[in-house]
């Protein structure tokens, strides 16, 4: 019996100790495919992170970091120190070397408070495709996500520092990658690069992503928006009033008027032949039939400010009334100061007529009182003449330096949202549509009316003064400003006096350029990838869109749905959606739902509703109601979000 137990007890422990084992290699086996599993899902994530580089979903601009001249900084990125693209080994790919104590930072890119942004980038200490066994000092990179306000002021920032080793390409080491949840108030992010050790950092591949749908800023599918403005006057504007004029001279300023009305016809027909739609600024005259009446405006003033002290070569505006050269007459007798039939014609096309002031005021030497009575002038001047209620606004001789919110609270009141022709020195980015800011306690405070960055393709007026410190750029600079707004998926636009495209031999240049360049802006909005619009348009868009949140959620029986809410009070058209992964269906009852396709590299289409286009990354929303819309999803295989 004893003997019997015995074996029975062998037996058993015998029993216990395979049970043990074979637990054992359970848990081991179990964690080795939890770590090949974990594995495999980071390499796949890796390997996500990278493949659609130079998709929608990708918002750096320039991630193949080209350099326009080889061996110099990448476009699209600001570099603080030395970075240079090294593209030494033929065929390779290009990385940006950062010397120590250098940064490279993306272009500005828009974001939404408390949504997730994914970064990530390979580092390397030597150049990945030509690593050598030679010691190489301690390389160290960080990765910062810096947060910016609607007047592009920091927020606050998240930093990420690790150590760059030696790495094979694609390998785990040299990849990194975080998330961060947008701060409250931020409306704009730069991805700025850091070498902060002794050795040079290469870069490659740099990326930032949304976890979720981004709402572009841009309709129908296009990468960027553009206009094209123009400080138009009569001879009662800028010529009359020139700040170089050392003796009175109403006839030289008769010449301007003629050139103003002679060149604001050519661009007439120029953009007539493109179909496309401007904005022009004009004084308060512009608006004028004439004015056989004699009337008086904004009280007949004299400007204490219009001498010396700020920039007038001569103090006759001291002791003359500002409107004292009005001929009294009618656009037919006079048609160099009153431009009300060229009003009319332009409005007829489609163009928006807003305001540069009655007067053409220096803005920062008069004050809030006299900017309300001459905005007044206008308006008035405005309703009389048939044009619409103005929501923009450009400042004579980039007079805004020094302003207090007085200033804009007097716009605001008066319906104006956006301004131009700001101080060179307030700009702040000429890719970005921003806010301008007073300083407050020794912060810049946004005034909450959006700034138009602006770009003076040609030379400038002889009677250009203090505008004259402007971004003036040629023809192959303009060229260069749409590639640049298409790859920041920016904004910005092009200003020009038309006195300066009148139709005289000493301005060829001027018209060439402009032709070519309004011909290639027209080329890539055919092609589907750019916005031309007024001034006021693309502002209350890029405002509205701003108002539309979307959710994307996965139910258990009816599959992945987008809930899209339209906060404001109207209908917006060509809303935009890049989505996380290709989908393979898209269908609502609430909304025509079209898709985005790329033939290739150069056009971008969007589908006719009855022939979508899948897979597809981007949905447009031809009519987006306000409240909320329900999109059904269905997704291509492999694109299904994990997170």
């Amino acid at each position: 019996m004893e003997r019997h137990n015995s074996k029975l007890k062998t037996h058993n422990s015998k029993l216990i100790t395979i049970g043990i084992v074979a637990a054992v290699g359970v848990a081991i086996l179990g964690a080795l495919l939890f770590f090949l599993r974990g594995k495999d899902a980071r390499e796949g994530f890796q390997f996500g992170e990278t493949r659609d580089l130079n998709s929608v979903r990708n918002l750096v601009a320039n991630p193949m970091l080209v350099s326009h001249v080889a061996g110099e900084r990448p476009a699209s990125w600001e570099i603080s120190g030395t970075v240079t693209v090294d593209d030494s080994l033929e065929g390779a790919p290009l990385y940006a070397r950062i010397r120590p104590g250098s940064k490279m930072s993306s272009s500005a890119i828009a974001v939404r408070p408390s949504e997730i942004y994914r970064y990530s980038m390979y580092t390397f200490n030597g150049h990945p495709d030509n690593q050598s066994n030679a010691p190489k000092a301690n390389s160290e990179a960080r990765a910062r996500l810096l947060w910016l306000d609607q007047a592009l002021e920091v927020v606050t920032w998240n930093d990420t520092t690790w150590p760059v080793e030696d790495s094979a390409l694609h390998s785990t080491r040299a990849f990194h990658s975080g998330a961060f949840t947008a701060p409250v108030g931020a409306v704009r992010l730069r991805l700025e690069v850091w070498n902060t050790g002794q050795g040079d950092v290469w870069v490659r591949s740099p990326k930032v992503s949304l976890d979720g749908v981004y709402v572009e800023q841009h309709p129908n599918g296009t990468q960027g928006s553009i206009a094209f403005s123009f400080d138009w006057e009569s001879a009662m504007g800028g010529a009359i009033h020139s700040k170089g004029m050392v003796a009175h001279d109403p006839q030289a300023a008769e010449q301007h008027g003629i050139q103003m009305r002679e060149g604001a016809d050519w661009l007439e027909e120029l953009f007539a032949k493109h179909d496309i739609k401007a904005t022009f600024y004009g004084t308060g005259y512009n608006l004028l039939d004439g004015n056989e009446q004699r009337r008086t405006f904004s009280g007949d003033p004299i400007y204490e400010w219009a001498g010396p002290e700020f920039g007038w070569e001569a103090d006759y505006w001291l002791a003359h009334k500002w409107y004292s050269d009005d001929p009294y007459a009618t656009y037919e007798s006079e048609p160099a100061w009153y431009f009300g039939d060229q009003t009319r014609s332009l409005l007829g096309a489609g163009h928006e007529i807003a305001p540069h002031t009655f007067g053409h005021l220096y803005v920062r030497g008069s004050n809030p009182q006299e900017l309300a009575a001459d905005m007044d002038e206008w308006l008035v001047a405005a309703k009389e003449a048939g044009v619409p209620p103005p929501t923009t606004f450009a400042f004579p001789w980039r007079s805004s330096n020094s302003l207090t919110q007085e200033y804009y609270d007097v716009l605001r009141e008066r319906g104006i949202r956006a301004v131009t022709r700001i101080y060179e020195g307030n700009m702040r980015d000429l890719y970005t549509l921003s806010a301008t800011c007073v300083m407050t306690g020794g912060k810049c405070i946004s005034t909450g009316i959006a700034v138009m960055p602006d770009f003076l393709l040609g030379v400038p007026s002889v009677n250009a003064g203090e505008e004259a410190a402007g971004s003036i750029i040629s023809r192959e600079k303009g060229l260069d400003v749409i590639s640049e707004t298409l790859a920041r998926r920016g904004t910005t636009s092009f200003w020009q006096h038309p006195e300066q495209l009148a139709p005289k031999p000493e301005f060829e240049g001027v018209r060439e350029a402009w032709e070519e360049v309004v011909a290639t802006a027209a080329q890539e909005r055919d092609n589907g990838r750019l916005w031309i619009a007024p001034v006021g348009d693309i502002v209350a868009y890029q405002r509205d869109v701003m108002r539309v949140e979307v959710s994307l959620d996965k139910d258990l029986f009816s599959g992945w749905k987008l809930h899209v809410l339209n906060y404001t009070n109207k209908e917006l058209s060509g809303v935009t959606l890049t989505m996380p992964g290709d989908i393979s269906r898209a269908s609502s009852s609430d909304v025509e739902v079209l898709t985005v396709n790329h033939p290739d590299e150069k056009t971008t289409r969007v589908s006719a509703s009855t022939g979508q286009v899948f897979p597809s990354r981007q949905l447009v929303l031809a009519k987006l109601k306000p409240g909320v819309t329900t999109i059904e999803v269905e997704w291509a295989a492999g694109q299904e979000p994990s997170r």
